[in-house]
């Protein structure tokens, strides 16, 4: 049997030898995604369906793989279902940490007057003019209540 080839897939080989390993590992199948090769040349390689027997392996599996449609999407999909448990693991800690503070910040009494505290403070300077006898404050402006309320 006469093989053809060619010679723009390149990348072909060594898509097709990491296929064929089912057990391959993480960094193996990202490997596999990033010597995928372009859309482009899977449609040069399409165009091939009639001389299939004639081509060698890589290119054979070249024109399977194009007939899958938003084939590096699903790849990557795939890629990001096998690698979620293991990066679910990793921010788990710092998930708990966040939410601990957060249940802390909302429990504290002292938090809680320090607010009271700003509103009647902003209120009290506000008076007379339209923000008078206001309801609440953006957050991001108790970074600014220090350089506020500074005594001379």
């Amino acid at each position: 049997m006469t093989y053809k080839t060619v010679a723009s897939f390149k990348p072909g080989s060594a898509v097709c030898c990491q296929s064929q390993r089912c057990n391959a590992s993480l960094n193996e199948q990202a490997n596999l995604i990033k010597n995928l090769p372009e859309q482009k040349e899977l449609s040069n390689l399409a165009e091939l369906k009639n001389e299939y027997e004639e081509l060698c392996e890589s290119e054979q599996f070249g024109i399977v793989m194009s007939s899958v449609k938003m084939l590096r999407p699903r790849l990557n999909g795939i890629l990001f279902k096998l690698t979620f448990e293991e990066q679910v693991n990793n921010i788990r800690p710092d998930i708990m940490n966040v939410t601990f503070a957060c249940e802390e910040v909302k429990k504290s009494d002292g938090f809680h007057k320090l607010l009271e505290l700003v509103l009647l403070v902003g209120n009290y300077m506000n008076a007379g003019s339209r923000n008078a006898q206001t309801f609440g404050f953006n957050v991001s402006f108790l970074c600014k209540v220090m350089n506020i309320f500074t005594m001379k």
